[in-house]
């Protein structure tokens, strides 16, 4: 999901200013600027269509700049048969027709359908992790407000101590045990190391106030000091990682249910239901036989901001 996901959104926002809103008419302009042209026309800055080169468009090359804007939108706002229309409608026109390419182009929009036909996939668990992601945030944190929600749990009775921390509350346990089972990529293994050893120091100094080197930040309610805007990035991401997993194994247990008679974990209302699995396993633990009976603060906050 990580690599699909920060592939599809390679170069968002950079040559189309918040392209999530732009209309397609400027996506389309922006568009017919990167058309492919052959290695000679383009060191020769050609203009117009001479040297035009609609396959290098799927060279192995080109595919790893990621979609165009233009093709991007098209697959979030219209899905996979919309994006094709969109991505053949700018390539054919008058000047295409005027140099004969007509049967080419179909031939291309059937490569530009097999090379997306994964996207609207990849787009619908993108969309549907952020939700997920958000809607963990407004259970979590939701009574804070902006760089407030970077900040240590405040609950500084849980037995042994929390390092929960962040607008969805990760724990440094549960950072480790994603590292050791291989679930987080190698571009975030620097982000999760650091943030191991700020829950250690967690650890190390709640509740103590008198222990050498304490340092209120560490403390319950402390903002740690993983602060800068890249580490608020690298969070979110790395979150978004971890609920997919967790996910992941929730559909599992949902369509594969070990035979055992119903327990107290299905009376609450978790293993019935892929998203009660979910909200479940993140809130108590993937293990826990606890459900929303035993929070139902935290699954109605949850539910209220994934319903919207």
């Amino acid at each position: 999901m990580g690599a699909l996901s920060d592939w599809f959104n390679k170069g968002k926002n950079a040559r189309v200013l918040n392209e999530d809103k732009a209309s397609f008419r400027k996506l389309l302009d922006d568009d017919r600027k990167q058309i492919t042209r052959t290695n000679k026309a383009f060191n020769n800055n050609a203009k117009g269509l001479k040297g035009f080169s609609p396959l290098k468009a799927f060279s192995p090359e080109m595919i790893k700049t990621g979609p165009t804007a233009a093709v991007r939108q098209a697959v979030r706002r219209l899905g996979v048969p919309g994006a094709v229309g969109v991505t053949a409608f700018d390539l054919t026109g008058k000047a295409i027709d005027k140099f004969g390419l007509r049967k080419n182009l179909e031939g291309v929009g059937s490569q530009i359908y097999n090379k997306v036909n994964g996207l609207n996939k990849v787009s619908k668990e993108m969309g549907e992790n952020d939700k997920f992601y958000n809607a963990f945030v407004n259970a979590e944190t939701g009574h804070l407000k902006g760089d407030d929600k970077f900040r240590r749990t405040e609950a500084n009775l849980a037995p042994g101590g929390s390092s929960a921390y962040g607008p969805a509350q990760i724990t440094g346990s549960l950072v480790r045990d994603m590292l050791n089972q291989g679930v987080i990529p190698d571009n975030l293994k620097d982000y999760s190391n650091r943030f191991l050893d700020q829950s250690d120091l967690f650890l190390k100094y709640g509740n103590e106030k008198g222990l050498k080197g304490y340092d209120p930040k560490y403390d319950y309610g402390g903002s740690g000091h993983l602060t800068t805007p890249q580490d608020q990035e690298d969070y979110g991401k790395l979150a978004k990682i971890l609920i997919a997993h967790h996910f992941k194994n929730a559909k599992n247990k949902v369509e594969n249910p070990k035979p055992k008679p119903m327990g107290f974990a299905q009376a609450a209302g978790r293993r019935d239901d892929p998203v009660n699995e979910l909200i479940g396993a993140w809130r108590f633990g993937p293990n826990s036989k606890k459900g929303k009976s035993n929070d139902r603060r935290y699954y109605r906050e949850f539910m209220k901001s994934y319903n919207n």
